[in-house]
């Protein structure tokens, strides 16, 4: 296997039924000196960790014009339903998800909202996602219930759901 690219990946392969699992990295090569930043919360403390694995140099603060988004689609239900039925697995759960902005008017270093110790409920704040929907397009200027056209010219609006702007995430 060649890294064509810088950056972490995981490689799951089976092999005659035998699962297997890895974590890759391909660092940046060179040895320049990582710059001295002191972290806000420990989510920056990880990003940074990583960086500095990565043998990346952060770039500088993103500013009001410039969005920077990490989302997940979604995670799994904490527990197999029927785990003795063919095909059992953990399907899809939207109950608790996770997304990391910065820039474009986004309050620096604010988490919103906590789940449980074991990531499956809420406990603080729940917002769906089409708040954060709501939020960017509030950010952007535009109003979340412009009508517009499908390919059939049927009229809907961007975000369908009523859901506030989550307004302690934003400045």
């Amino acid at each position: 296997m060649t890294g064509v690219g810088v950056g972490d990946a995981g490689l799951s392969v089976r092999d005659r039924a035998q699962p297997a699992a890895a974590r890759i990295r391909v660092p940046r090569p060179g040895s320049n000196s990582f710059p001295n930043i002191v972290p806000h919360n420990f989510v920056d403390s990880h990003v940074l960790a990583m960086l500095r694995r990565l043998n990346l140099s952060p770039a500088e603060l993103c500013n009001d014009a410039t969005f920077l988004l990490a989302l997940g689609e979604m995670g799994r239900k904490p527990k197999i339903e029927k785990p003795k039925e063919a095909g059992a697995g953990r399907d899809h759960w939207d109950y608790s998800q996770f997304g990391i902005a910065a820039g474009g008017g986004f309050n620096r270093g604010c988490i919103v909202g906590a789940t449980d110790n074991l990531g499956e409920q809420v406990t603080e704040k729940f917002y769906k996602i089409e708040s954060f929907g709501r939020t960017l397009y509030h950010l952007l200027g535009i109003d979340a219930d412009t009508l517009v056209p499908t390919p059939a010219n049927r009229p809907v609006k961007l975000i369908v759901e009523v859901a506030p702007i989550i307004k302690e995430a934003i400045s």
